[in-house]
């Protein structure tokens, strides 16, 4: 079923795409934290 398919390629992408959105979100999240330990 070609629906099934591309439904589960489409959802495999999101949480790919949402693993890195969440990466960056720390990234971000710890880089300002050590900008505010300096003042």
């Amino acid at each position: 079923m070609p629906l099934s398919k591309s439904y589960l390629d489409k959802w495999s992408q999101l949480k790919r795409d949402g693993r890195y959105r969440l990466a960056q979100v720390l990234e971000t999240y710890y880089h300002i934290k050590e900008l505010c330990k300096d003042y």
